[in-house]
């Protein structure tokens, strides 16, 4: 009886090690986040500028003329006013919100016996919001930097002393003085060049500024109202992406990682519209309070609830929605290039 060939095993790959996938996931996530910027930014200086105009004497009747005037004041330029905080901070900002994603399903999938279980739809918006919670802590710096850099021209038409930090670009002679009856414009304090909180001239004396007035706590001015702003948000955001995918491979009888291209987009598209319908007021919030003065002693929006009630006064619910038309224009097409590019990024890596 002639011998059975003995039958070779190949051992299966070990799986990644946990610093693997956090690479991994932080790569992923840093490509995506540079993509998000230079697609959405443009969008967001308008929205920040909508948000933060004063309710009396505005400098803008709405988007399409935010960025006419911004194109004429300061050219293209100024549609990324403050870009280089979000682009310096991609790294560690998109490397937290999604290796946290990834640890949170990973954690939420494993039992106690430390076997695996396939990830429930609620699981998906429980990851969500942990990752929400965690980014902020990275967010909020970037953010409050690159929002006290988008303002500065809305507060040199409200004090003619105030010199931003627009560079050559900006023609000061063809900008509009707007004559403020109020002592707070902008939702903040007027500032002069002589004052202690100056003019920046770039991001670095933004921060030396905030540092030399709070200390360490002041690059998070506005934290409480980015974590108020993330945890939920993202629990919709990344949980609609996700079940989104996996209701559209089930339809087509795919795996997800086999899904075109079209429909990963479309489903990180209608995650980012669903992440600003369901907390925008929340932004306005956040914004009020990042854009208020660096000086502790100048504030006017030193808290959640004094934000409220303050931005309640200047005009009601509608106040809670200014900049809305251009931050839902942006969340599509932002969000869709961004979403698609992390997880066709995580699925090139395996």
């Amino acid at each position: 009886m002639p011998a059975v060939p003995e039958t070779q095993t190949l051992a299966a790959a070990p799986p990644a090690s946990g610093l693997a996938k956090f690479a991994k996931d932080s790569f992923a996530g840093t490509v995506g986040g540079i993509a998000v910027t230079m697609v959405g930014h443009p969008f967001d200086t308008v929205k920040v500028r909508l948000q933060t105009q004063p309710s009396a004497n505005p400098i803008y009747s709405g988007a399409i003329d935010c960025v006419r005037k911004t194109l004429q004041w300061e050219g293209v330029g100024g549609l990324y006013k403050g870009v280089t905080s979000p682009l310096a901070g991609q790294m560690f900002f998109r490397a937290t919100l999604f290796s946290a994603f990834g640890a949170s399903k990973r954690w939420l999938g494993t039992n106690a016996d430390g076997s695996t279980r396939a990830l429930e739809t609620l699981d998906f918006f429980k990851a969500g919001f942990i990752t929400g919670a965690a980014a902020a802590f990275t967010e909020a710096p970037i953010d409050f930097y690159k929002s006290q850099i988008q303002v500065q021209i809305l507060r040199s038409r409200a004090d003619p002393t105030y010199k931003a930090a627009a560079g050559p670009r900006v023609n000061m002679r063809a900008l509009p003085l707007i004559r403020c009856h109020q002592p707070y414009i902008l939702d903040m304090p007027l500032f002069s060049s002589s004052s202690s909180t100056a003019p920046y001239t770039s991001v670095v004396d933004c921060v030396k500024a905030t540092l030399r007035h709070s200390g360490a706590k002041g690059p998070f001015q506005g934290l409480s109202a980015t974590l108020l702003r993330n945890a939920p948000a993202n629990a919709i955001y990344l949980g609609s992406f996700e079940v989104l995918k996996q209701k559209a491979a089930a339809w087509k009888g795919c795996e997800v990682k086999d899904l075109s291209a079209p429909i990963v987009m479309a489903a990180g598209g209608t995650g980012g519209i669903l992440y600003w319908l369901a907390i925008f007021p929340v932004d306005v919030i956040k914004s009020a309070m990042m854009t208020d003065s660096i000086d502790p002693a100048q504030r006017r929006y030193p808290s959640i609830p004094s934000t409220a009630r303050s931005l309640w006064a200047e005009g009601g619910l509608a106040r809670f929605y200014r900049g809305f038309s251009p931050c839902i224009l942006r969340a599509a097409p932002a969000n869709a290039v961004m979403l698609f590019t992390v997880d066709r990024m995580l699925h090139l890596l395996g």
